[in-house]
């Protein structure tokens, strides 16, 4: 019997099909998980680029030009002509969104303060009332120009903690903000 070339051809894809799905079946049933190391970092790898990424956010606080904890920060980009990010009224709840008061007029982010956070005159009660949110050119026209970020750092644990025990926060303050670090910021 004489085997074409084409016919070649169809029984090698054939034949590999078949290696394939039988190596990832047994290999369903056979691969467990490997046991995390005890005292293992909370690390997990990034999906490109090969290095390990912190699983939780850094505690961040803030002092502020003026008074400013009930009003709702938005993220603008560097001119200040464009809404970045914004929240929807459903994700503010003004006893868990608005920052904690700590010594010397620093803040502790509960919202997601960045670099590029600029305050609303909007307070978290009146947004969070809203139906849905304002569109990007009203909430620009809401910015408060005189309330603006004067300095921020990020703690070197995480926001669960410090929000936790924001005790955490007074030491790191008390000590100078050594071991944190100084984050830029910019006026708008």
């Amino acid at each position: 019997m004489k085997v074409n070339k084409l016919n070649k051809v169809n029984i090698a894809i054939a034949l590999t099909a078949a290696l394939s799905m039988h190596a990832c079946s047994s290999a369903r049933h056979t691969t467990a998980p490997l046991p995390e190391p005890e005292g293992a970092p909370d690390y997990r790898p990034a999906l490109f680029g090969g290095s390990p990424v912190q699983e939780r956010p850094r505690a961040i606080v803030y002092r502020t030009s003026k008074p400013c904890a009930d009003l709702v920060p938005v993220q603008v980009s560097a001119d200040g002509t464009a809404l970045i990010s914004y929240p929807a009224p459903s994700d503010l709840n003004p006893a868990l969104s608005a920052p904690v008061e700590l010594p010397g007029g620093w803040w502790l982010d509960r919202r997601g303060v960045g670099t590029a956070s600029v305050f609303t005159t909007y307070t978290y009660a009146q947004y969070s009332a809203m139906k849905q949110a304002p569109s990007p050119a009203d909430i620009l026209a809401h910015i408060d120009p005189q309330a603006h970020i004067t300095a921020m750092y990020a703690l070197p644990v995480s926001a669960t903690e410090a929000a936790a025990n924001p005790d955490i926060c007074n030491k790191y303050i008390a000590d100078g903000f050594r071991d944190c670090e100084k984050m830029r910021t910019f006026a708008h």
